[in-house]
């Protein structure tokens, strides 16, 4: 059967003829068929590894902004219940200043 396959196999147009292979054409399929899916492979894995690092990516910016967003609001809060202390504070003076009339319900 080497003996076929170096030879070149049958030739076509003689008896048994088909497709006639030599060592040279089974090298390079046995090269480049492994050689395409190695790249097909390659190709579909960064695919995936691209879009993974891109969700990594939007999780990092999600929280980085939920962070600063965070911050403000209780900044905000803090400062709205500060106001809120000085107001009452305010009306407690402002009532302690003020005589009590006899009309007041």
């Amino acid at each position: 059967m080497t003996g076929w396959l170096a030879s070149g196999g049958p030739v076509p147009g003689t008896p048994g003829g088909g497709l006639r292979l030599n060592t040279a054409l089974i090298t390079a399929l046995l090269i480049g068929i492994p050689s395409v899916l190695v790249a097909v492979g390659s190709y579909w894995l960064s695919l995936r590894a691209r879009r993974e690092q891109g969700e990594a990516q939007q999780q990092l910016v999600d929280a980085q902004a939920f962070s600063r967003a965070r911050e403000v609001y209780e900044s905000a809060i803090a400062e709205l219940r500060q106001q809120l202390a000085e107001l009452r504070q305010e009306n407690r003076d402002l009532r302690a200043r003020t005589p009590r009339s006899r009309h007041r319900p």
